[in-house]
């Protein structure tokens, strides 16, 4: 089975990458922007797009899974 693709917050921007790698694929700076990226290559691929977002210092992960399978 492939692996999502996991949209996360980082002190540069935002950073797509596969889940569970330690390096990421795309970097931006506006969200929206890596949603679309990450959208795409999800659907292209057969998986779930997933964005994790930080919010008020909460250490959990907080977002959305969008599953995109065919």
């Amino acid at each position: 089975m492939a692996a999502n693709f996991l949209i996360r917050q980082t002190p540069q921007g935002w950073e797509l990458t596969v889940e569970s790698a330690r390096k990421g694929l795309v970097h931006c700076k506006d969200r929206d922007e890596a949603v679309n990226i990450g959208t795409a290559a999800a659907r292209r691929r057969g998986v779930a797009l997933i964005v994790q977002e930080e919010h008020g210092g909460c250490d959990t992960p907080q977002g959305f899974a969008r599953s995109l399978a065919a």
